[in-house]
């Protein structure tokens, strides 16, 4: 199957077209999800610190 410039243009129509209805819902469920996850951020703050340190932990020890 031959891929035209027409596959590309759909293609690229459907990431725009998507993204906007993906923003679009975000900025509707905005609200609740303050109220619902508030206190999520700082728990996805220290996973991703300690996973950084589990790397930087295997890097170190891999040069010495």
């Amino acid at each position: 199957m031959d891929i035209t410039p027409f596959h590309w243009y759909f293609a690229l129509f459907f990431i725009v077209a998507f993204t906007i209805m993906l923003l679009w819902a975000y900025k509707n469920d905005l609200k609740k999800i303050k109220e619902s996850y508030g206190k999520s951020s700082s728990i996805v703050w220290i996973i991703v610190g300690i996973l950084l340190f589990i790397l930087m932990v295997k890097f170190v020890s891999r040069n010495i």
